[in-house]
């Protein structure tokens, strides 16, 4: 996972605005079982879902798996 998550921060500071990179750094720390920073990251792509409902449903998902752990 730390090479994953390393390619996806260099992304993410290519591309900050791209909710999708938020949501695969979250479920990679969901997996690492870093619950506090899934959630915070999924809680990040949420808000940059901009009203497309299936990243907000993902972004949700991740969330309330992060917070029931």
């Amino acid at each position: 996972y730390p090479q994953a998550a390393a390619s996806i921060e260099r992304a993410i500071r290519i591309e900050p605005r791209q909710p999708v990179l938020w949501l695969e750094l979250g479920n990679i720390r969901l997996k690492e079982g870093n619950f506090a920073q899934a959630e915070s990251l999924g809680r990040k792509a949420l808000s940059l879902s901009a009203g497309d409902a299936a990243i907000s449903a993902r972004a949700q998902q991740l969330i309330s798996t992060a917070k029931s752990r």
